[in-house]
């Protein structure tokens, strides 16, 4: 009965456990939802505005009257404080304890509670209020200032400040537990960009182009070239990038070397505003883990930082004494007022009496008798007026001249620090680039190299002058303008301090964000448009469909520039809104501190003094939007020269070490050439082969070689070219589909074809059945943006439905079915045969695949560049000694072999129903497994997901594909009939 009781228990715990994590995880999501996010941040904000303009409306002797009702709002709105505080903790756990803006924003509400507890506590009583004239009155009995026991109203100010540092925390805290929405379902893994193109690197027998594809496949479903992607995105990538797997990998095969990828990913990944700061002073400050080699310049370029940020502190210090000139001024030059008294009678009708008007002027330092009169035994000692006037305008004019020489030093040295950090850096990246492995080269192309130096440095170099001009400078202005704000003006200083944080750190920033991911989108959509339509020029040029390709690029590049105005504006509003935000705070202090002089609280001269500061100090704030523009626009291009300049430079080679190969020295005689061979890259055609050839000293050679291609014993170079390629039509290795519906890709073959005579075409190409099949049918889209899976050979017969639609002469052939199956490629080859006959078309094949000629009419052999032999199949194998029967025992050879080792996995690509189906439910059960292997990373490495984590896997731009030229051949000597079929 106990072991009964034991069990119940602990399957009722088991039940509980998910149950309990259920609620928490929905009680999560509702405090992450929109409307109460906004509610509370709505609330926040009217707590803090009213707060602001009651306290620095009143002085602290008159704070008591509105004190009350603050008080009932503040209370009010902390209990929905701590209804999401506490709610969130609850929900979090130890989670909440994982992230810094998080633990502040605790730490903020905190704060609020104790500062709202204190003015409870300390609460302003006017039955308890002590007024005290300090020492410091007595000195300066011009305005009779008193020190009163009244401390509310700097509570009210303190409790404002963490108001406003709850506004700026709250969306960063907000950001970080709606991605632990996703970990506690474990629905979306977080999978590192930068880790997955590593990972799709170091696939076995990957191809260059498979590769560019996969990456432009994964820059369209992303819209993004690094950070993260989601489990949806990675499972529609995957689904692409089947057709792009080796043959001799299966689908598990093929998805375990993707498994090494980060399955999870950090805030870090990507460089932020911090990042950007953070790189751009170590870049300044010449941190010797970036700069190894240049220590010896290290202590110069931190003495122009110094210098430079000294002088960024004198030229911040101008406008504070500014203010002060201007108190002095205010207070005690300028006088208390000024009468006109004429004696009478002060008019003379006959014009012979004078008119005696007398100006009477009363300076502060004057206190008359009970008569009314000034006696000079009367006046104060403490200052003379034409002193302080004389102060005032002399201080005054005197800080124009530092002005100038700090705005010119800064120039200076700004400009001399950045430009040495720029050359520094030009020269450490090349360094680093000469002294990489072979390895770094073949992972980037000459273009991403290229940009490093020439687009990259540049963005940068403008990127470091906002950070002076934008950042640097306005940041120290702020802080000392603020900092003698409050000493002369506490609260008003703590209030300006608050609402200049609230305005940075909120705003449109993210409808900006998301408009610029919009815009990114977009323009990976274009590139990858015109990408596509580079890559497939042979197809362009072939069919001669420019004019239809520009006007859909058109189109294109219209939506592109609605995009990026929408980008372009909305970054724009995020400066805008600043400004404006500090234009009507700095009109709402005025008015406040007018009120303030009005009720004799303060000074005139703290008034002029305060509002100079406020006015001169709201300029750098808005400035700083326009850092954070800049910043985060440019921040990729310093990411990727950082990742470069932190690499470790390999060794030198032989010709720098101790024992150094000999020169060549000057050659004598001749250079000769003996049995080279010259490949592009393994998997091209040799280019030279087994040259053997001399060249002396004091010749001049050549070399040459004839070319040239007749039409019915007609030269065409007699002919237009559009007239030659209006005769032709071309299949290649790689097809050439290009970006649109299938009905659009047949119609380039020739665009003024109908429906009907495209879906003709389909039928002689045997595709119509297939495309009938699909959803949209011929409307279904294909190319880059697919939505459908297409096999190879699906995709090879709409390219040959193109050719074919344009009723050609000649039909050529460019490895069109070497990248097929052998069942796939027996197909398409009788298709081509019987079209031979019945459309009346010479077609040419060049082809490896020396079963595919068995039905040829006429078969020409190459070697070398050469034809070696030529005739029908029996023919050449019937031969002895030919080439052609040589290379046919060892085709069958290698057959044999290779079909009793030929694993049970099919190929992805391979087009019969039966295969497709097979091999569909084994992706399908690989991408399960895939999905479940993943989700139990992300769980053991949970912890240790929130660890920054570098990642050194360089990125790749998106670079066409580059197809394999064609190679040229010698004229035939007797011609090619219309409706034979050759094979090269």
């Amino acid at each position: 009965m106990a072991r009964e009781k034991e069990s119940h228990a602990a399957t009722s715990s088991a039940a509980t456990e998910p149950q309990e994590k259920s609620i928490r995880l929905r009680f999560l999501q509702f405090l992450d939802s929109r409307p109460w996010h906004y509610f509370l941040t709505t609330l926040l904000l009217l707590d803090f505005l009213g707060n602001c303009i009651v306290t620095s409306v009143t002085s602290t002797e008159t704070f008591y009257k509105a004190a009350p009702t603050t008080r009932f709002m503040s209370s009010a709105c902390a209990a929905m404080y701590l209804t999401d505080a506490l709610g969130r903790l609850m929900s979090l756990r130890r989670s909440y304890f994982r992230n810094t803006a998080t633990i502040f924003d605790g730490l903020a509400v905190v704060l609020l509670f104790l500062a709202l507890a204190g003015r409870f506590v300390w609460a302003d009583d006017v039955t308890e209020v002590v007024l005290t004239q300090g020492a410091w009155t007595n000195k300066y009995e011009l305005f009779h200032e008193v020190n009163t026991n009244q401390k509310e109203q700097y509570i009210a100010a303190t409790y404002c400040l963490f108001v406003a540092a709850r506004i700026c925390l709250k969306p960063r805290a907000r950001t970080f537990s709606k991605k632990l929405h996703k970990y506690a379902n474990h629905d979306q893994l977080q999978i590192n960009l930068l880790s997955l193109r590593a990972a799709i690197h170091r696939i076995p027998g990957i191809s260059a182009a498979s590769v560019d594809m996969m990456e432009t496949d994964l820059a369209l479903i992303c819209g993004r070239q690094d950070g993260c992607m989601v489990r949806e995105e990675l499972m529609q990538f995957l689904q692409k990038a089947m057709q792009y797997r080796p043959k001799e990998l299966s689908v598990d095969a093929f998805l375990t070397h993707l498994r090494h990828v980060d399955a999870t990913c950090t805030m870090q990944s990507t460089y932020g505003a911090f990042e950007v700061i953070k790189s751009t002073f170590r870049h300044w400050y010449l941190n010797l883990n970036t700069y190894k080699s240049l220590s010896r310049v290290r202590t110069t370029q931190q003495v122009d930082l110094w210098l430079t940020v000294l002088v960024v502190v004198l030229y911040a210090c101008i406008v504070p004494a500014m203010a002060y000139c201007l108190q002095i001024l205010t207070d005690q030059a300028f006088p208390w007022y000024m009468t006109l008294s004429p004696d009478f009678p002060y008019w003379d009708y006959s014009g012979q009496n004078i008119i005696n008007v007398t100006k009477t002027i009363t300076y502060k330092d004057e206190m008359a008798n009970e008569d009314g009169k000034n006696p000079k035994e009367n006046n104060l000692n403490i200052f003379k007026p034409l002193q302080s006037l004389q102060f005032g305008i002399m201080g005054i004019l005197a800080l124009a001249v530092p002005f100038v020489v700090c705005d010119y030093a800064m120039g200076y040295f700004q400009a001399k620090m950045i430009a040495k950090a720029t050359q520094r850096m030009q020269d450490k990246l090349l360094s680093v680039i000469l002294n990489q492995p072979i390895q770094f080269f073949n992972q980037r192309t000459d273009g991403d190299l290229n940009n490093l130096f020439q687009s990259d440095i540049a963005r940068v170099n403008a990127m470091w002058q906002a950070v002076f001009w934008n950042l640097m400078q306005p940041i120290v202005t702020i802080a000392i303008g603020f900092g003698f704000l409050v000493y002369i003006q506490p609260v008003l200083g703590i209030m300006a301090f608050s609402f200049a944080a609230i305005v940075v750190s909120s705003g449109p920033q993210g409808l900006a964000a998301s408009k610029s991911e919009e815009f990114g989108k977009k323009n990976a959509f274009v590139s990858a448009e015109y990408q596509n339509a580079i890559a497939c020029q042979k197809v362009v040029r072939a069919y001669a469909i420019q004019s239809p390709l520009l006007a859909k690029f058109g189109a294109s590049i219209q939506s592109l520039g609605v995009a990026q105005f929408g980008k372009d504006f909305w970054s724009g509003i995020v400066q805008i809104y600043i400004e404006s935000a500090m234009f009507i705070f700095v009109a709402v202090m005025t008015a406040c501190l007018s009120i303030k002089v009005y009720n004799g609280d303060i000074t005139p001269g703290e008034f002029f003094a305060s509002v100079t500061l406020i006015s001169r100090v709201s300029t750098p704030v808005s400035v700083l939007g326009g850092f954070m523009r800049v910043a985060i626009g440019n921040a990729s291009s310093l990411q990727r020269l950082d990742e470069v300049l932190l690499m470790d430079e390999i060794p030198k080679g032989s010709d720098h070490t101790a024992h150094p190969s000999p020169k060549l020295p000057p050659m004598q005689k001749n250079i000769a050439l003996h049995h080279v061979h010259f490949h592009y890259s393994a998997d091209r055609p040799p280019i030279l082969h087994d040259v053997d050839v001399v060249f002396k000293k004091g010749e001049y050679s050549c070399i040459v070689g004839p070319s040239g291609v007749s039409v019915d014993g007609a030269d065409v170079k007699q002919f237009s070219k559009r007239s030659v390629r209006d005769q032709l039509a071309v299949v290649f290795q790689q097809g050439g589909i290009l970006n649109g519906s299938i009905l659009d890709n047949i119609r380039y073959g020739q665009p003024t074809a109908s429906d009907d005579d495209c879906k003709r075409a389909a039928e002689s190409a045997e595709c119509h059945d297939f495309i009938q099949q699909l959803k949209d049918g011929y409307d279904t889209v294909v190319g880059q943006h697919a939505l459908v899976n297409l096999s190879g050979g699906q995709l090879q017969r709409i390219c040959l439905a193109r050719a074919l639609v344009r009723k050609p002469s000649v039909l050529l052939l460019d490895e069109a079915t070497s990248a097929l199956d052998s069942n796939t490629e027996a197909n398409i080859v009788a298709t081509l045969e019987r079209l031979t006959r019945t459309l009346d078309m010479a077609v040419i094949s060049v082809t490896h695949r020396l079963d595919t000629t068995r039905n040829a009419d006429l078969i020409v052999v190459m070697d070398a560049g050469s034809i070696v032999e030529y005739g029908k199949f029996q023919e050449l194998v019937a031969k002895p000694n030919s080439i052609f029967g040589n290379l046919m025992q060892k085709v069958d050879d290698t057959n044999d072999v290779a079909d009793s080792r030929r694993p049970a996995t099919l190929s992805f690509n391979t087009y019969t129903r039966n295969e497709d189906m097979g091999n569909m439910m084994e992706t399908h059960q690989a991408l399960m497994e895939y999905q479940r292997a993943l989700s139990i990373r992300s769980d053991d490495d949970e912890l240790s997901a929130w660890q920054v984590r570098k990642n050194t896997s360089s990125k790749r731009q998106l670079s066409r594909i580059s197809h394999r030229s064609n190679q040229s051949t010698d004229d035939i000597a007797n011609g090619t009939n219309r409706d034979s079929y050759i094979v090269i």
